[in-house]
């Protein structure tokens, strides 16, 4: 059995992220196949996922028994997820549909 382990744990989170909808993570993914983030995405909406923290306060476990995600989507969500993190530059734009994927800062 695999050891379950908190993403925060794994990534280098930034609290200012965690309100972020999952769908920002689009923005980073310029080296993945496009259908493939969008199977990912769909996936954590579907499971729950709605935002940055969701994912960070879920253990790697939950995420990889969640219904059309596994391993690989989690290597592929932690990955794009510290992109995003070393490189906010990657999601200060708005989405269609008139998502923001701007970081608030206080």
């Amino acid at each position: 059995m695999e050891k379950s382990v908190f993403v925060k744990k794994v990534i280098r989170s930034q609290e200012a992220f965690n309100s972020l909808p999952i769908q920002c993570l689009k923005e980073a993914a310029g080296e993945y196949n496009s259908r493939s983030i969008s199977r990912i995405i769909n996936s954590l909406k579907e499971n729950g996922y709605h935002t940055f923290g969701d994912v960070i306060d879920a253990t790697s476990l939950d995420l990889i028994n969640s219904r059309n995600f596994g391993p690989r989507g989690l290597e592929i969500v932690t990955s794009l997820m510290d992109q995003m993190y070393e490189h906010p530059e990657l999601i200060s734009k708005n989405l269609n549909g008139g998502i923001s994927c701007r970081i608030k800062t206080e």
